[in-house]
């Protein structure tokens, strides 16, 4: 595993796709299968890459398998375009936070 580099961002806005899942029911393929033809139909995106992201809803002191989670696969985008059928938004606060590059 790659050591995460530490860093403040600003806000972001992606226009991506979600599911719920756990660690040990983890359906990344089936998301990004479902969002890679997508991602052509998005205006306004800010890089060529993409972006992976896993949200919990709770935080726990104790790893737990089980625990639900929402992971998106998106692009990030310049600000407020039309947003295709079948994809949403998701703001991302500024802050600290952990990046994991692969």
């Amino acid at each position: 595993m790659v050591d995460p580099r530490i860093e403040i961002l600003s806000p972001r806005i992606l226009v991506g796709m979600r599911m719920d899942m756990t660690r040990d029911r983890d359906r990344t393929s089936d998301l990004w299968r479902s969002f890679g033809p997508r991602i052509r139909t998005i205006t306004g995106r800010v890089t060529d890459g993409t972006v992976a992201l896993r949200h919990y809803r709770a935080a726990k002191d104790v790893f737990d398998p089980e625990a639900v989670f929402e992971r998106w696969a998106g692009v990030e985008v310049s600000g407020h375009q039309e947003v295709p059928q079948g994809l949403e938004t998701c703001r991302i606060a500024g802050g600290l936070y952990a990046v994991f590059q692969h």
